[in-house]
């Protein structure tokens, strides 16, 4: 997680859309935004394992809260999470997320300003 602050602007915290999750999709989406560095919205890697941790919830929470915060618009699943099987064993690969309230990466190979 980078260093930082996260900032949650007044018009987004008394906004429809937050004051209609629930306090674990808040807090998810806020835990989801600490792995934000500036520039790897929509490459957030983000898997079910840390919302649970995150949340100190079971799996079904956690899915029920990812599912909610993506039926609010708030994030997008950019790339599917799996397990991949090489020799001998199972390598699992978390799914990659953009917070739709922020500006999106630069596409690769591009030049920010």
């Amino acid at each position: 997680m980078s260093k930082g602050f996260i900032r949650l602007d007044r018009d987004l915290a008394q906004g429809e859309r937050w004051r209609s999750l629930s306090a674990n999709a808040r807090a998810l989406l806020i835990d989801i935004w600490g792995w934000y560095n500036g520039h790897n919205n929509g490459r957030i890697r983000y898997s079910i394992q840390q919302a649970q941790d995150a949340l100190r919830c079971s799996r079904m929470t956690a899915i029920r809260t990812l599912a909610e915060l993506r039926t609010a618009g708030m994030i997008e699943e950019t790339e599917r999470g799996g397990f991949r099987y090489k020799v001998g064993a199972r390598i699992g690969v978390s799914s990659s997320w953009r917070i739709t309230l922020l500006p999106d990466a630069p596409a690769p190979g591009s030049k920010s300003k």
